[in-house]
């Protein structure tokens, strides 16, 4: 079919049994050109690759479950920092539904990012990101969300790069702890008291 249609080339994989197992092999057809009136046909044994792609799918599928059960926003992105995916309290949380495996939303889907003082965060630069730079886990950091909306949430990130079989860096996983009633409230108990002890000052003083 490659020398009767004039492809360039021709690549499918099939399986076969091999010692009573089944092994996936690849095939590459390649014409030699019309000099040679030919083409080379070889055939790969590309079994442990696919299983071990099989394998990365299935993990990739458990923790996806996982994330979904969990009662809090939770997302996945790869070692670039595309989101993969991303559950329900994520979109709740962010106020938004972001692009997946787009350049346009990277490390996080919240369209602000701020300290917990205020001061702007680049995206770049959040917890996801430092996460997969340092490849270590950052667990706890506090992080504000700024919805389009112009609304805030408070949130704890619990930031984990996530490894392949061979141990090399393919992404992150990072859970989000909605806290801003928590942050509220502990801010209501400082400006409290802070007035108590004005109040109290001021009565020493009168």
């Amino acid at each position: 079919a490659v020398l009767a249609h004039r492809w360039p080339s021709y690549r499918a994989e099939y399986r076969h049994p091999v010692g009573g197992r089944d092994r996936w092999f690849e095939l590459t057809v390649a014409p030699l050109g019309p000099e040679f009136g030919g083409a080379i046909v070889v055939h790969l044994d590309v079994t442990d690759r696919k299983l071990a792609a099989d394998a990365v799918r299935e993990s990739e599928h458990r923790l996806r479950r996982v994330l979904d059960t969990l009662p809090a926003a939770a997302y996945t992105c790869d070692r670039d920092g595309r989101l993969t995916y991303f559950n329900g309290q994520a979109v709740d949380t962010w106020g938004r539904t972001p692009a997946l495996n787009h350049p346009a939303d990277r490390w996080d889907g919240a369209a602000r990012l701020f300290a917990p003082d205020g001061a702007p965060v680049d995206h770049a630069r959040c917890w996801m990101a430092l996460a997969l730079v340092e490849g270590r886990v950052l667990a706890g950091r506090e992080v504000v969300v700024e919805r389009p909306d112009g609304s805030r949430r408070t949130l704890l990130a619990h930031a984990s790069p996530l490894t392949d079989a061979a141990g090399e860096l393919a992404g992150g996983v990072n859970v989000l702890v909605d806290v801003t009633d928590r942050t509220a409230a502990e801010a209501a108990r400082r400006a409290t008291e802070e007035r108590l002890r004005l109040a109290l000052d001021a009565g020493r003083m009168g």
